[in-house]
Order: C-alpha cells, then structure tokens, then sequence
C-alpha cells in the first residue's frame, strides 16, 4: 500500500510535501486505484499531549514514564478492553489512540478528559502550566 499526504485543489489531488510527491510518484499513471480517504489528526495536539504528560512525569514523578501515564489515563478513563488469557485469567489491556484507530474528534474529546483527570490528580493544571512556561496554547 502506498499512503502520503495530499490537498485536493481544483486541478486534481497535489502532495502536501516533496516526501509525498516521492510516494505519489510510485502511483502508477492509467490504472484503477481504490481510494479511501482519511484526515489527518491535529500534529499540534498530538504533540502537545504527550509534552505535558513529559513535563508532569518529571514534576511529579509519580509515573516511570510519560508512556506510563497515558496508559493509566486510557483505562482511568475507560479506554479499556478485556482480554481474556488461554488460562481464563481476565486483565484489561488499553486502547490506542492512534491515528487510524481514533479521528481527530475523538482524540480531541479524549484530550480535553485526560488534561481534566490529570489537574484533578496532580493537583494542578499541568496543561496550563505547559503553556505558560513554554507560550504554547492548546490546538
């Protein structure tokens, strides 16, 4: 499967960058494509979560890692799914927020409960203190 990024204009579908029209170029020219479209999700939101969940480690240290908070965030906040062993034993394990298994406006929904949850168990507006520190506003 061949994937990039592109905008479509009134002249057809363009590559957003020289890395897309690389990967545009192996399309090749005359045959029968099926296309199924997708948006991206906010690059600026995505980034900005996981900066926050950093800078919250580091200040609270009470998770290992920043991996390590988002996984408790997911299954605090029921992004969970149950998996049952070969033995019968009954763990949960987290969902993913990854770009092909959440849209945008869902990781925006669950973006705004995460930094809710998270300033109500640190005791402080981690988003808020981000922002201020660095001058970067939520996306």
């Amino acid at each position: 499967m061949i994937e990039f990024y592109a905008i479509r204009t009134d002249k057809g579908i363009t590559p957003e960058m020289h890395m897309d029209a690389d990967q545009m170029a192996d399309v090749p020219l005359g045959k029968r494509l099926k296309v199924s479209v997708s948006f991206p999700r906010n690059r600026k939101r995505d980034g900005l979560y996981w900066a926050v969940l950093r800078e919250t480690v580091r200040a609270t240290d009470r998770w290992p890692s920043d991996k390590h908070l988002h996984e408790d965030l997911l299954i605090t906040l029921g992004f969970w799914v149950k998996v049952v062993s070969l033995s019968g034993d009954i763990r949960l394990m987290r969902d993913s927020t990854a770009h092909d298994k959440m849209t945008d406006p869902e990781f925006s929904a669950y973006f705004t409960r995460a930094m809710a949850l998270l300033a109500q168990e640190v005791g402080y507006d981690p988003l808020a203190e981000y922002e201020a520190k660095y001058g970067r506003k939520a996306a």
